[in-house]
């Protein structure tokens, strides 16, 4: 299935909706962290600032990590991405750029 989109992907980043999430975190995670070049693996959250990394540390071993922030406030807390197979950091806010999130609600 996989291999008919993919050939030697080191990084792959899903955005999630309700109509997908369960199929990007279920087969599709499955089928691509067999991926013997896939290194980094990141699902993303549309609707508030919250992402789920994957990284290969070794041949069967991944290493997860959750990154999301409270409120909508990047100025407040703006969390740096590292990938560490690209050597590459960024700021969480850049995957967010010019997206507006509704406002919440007090007692959200």
């Amino acid at each position: 299935m996989v291999r008919d989109f993919l050939q030697y992907p080191c990084l792959i980043a899903e955005v999630l909706s309700p109509a997908t999430e369960a199929r990007d975190r279920g087969i599709k995670q499955q089928s691509y962290m067999l991926l013997d070049t896939l290194q980094t693996y990141i699902l993303i959250t549309p609707e508030r600032p919250r992402i789920e990394i994957y990284q290969r540390r070794d041949d069967r071993a991944w290493e997860y990590m959750s990154i999301a922030i409270d409120g909508i406030d990047f100025e407040i807390d703006d969390p740096l991405i590292h990938i560490a197979s690209l050597d590459l950091q960024f700021p969480l806010s850049i995957i967010y750029e010019n997206i507006d999130f509704p406002k919440q609600q007090e007692g959200d």
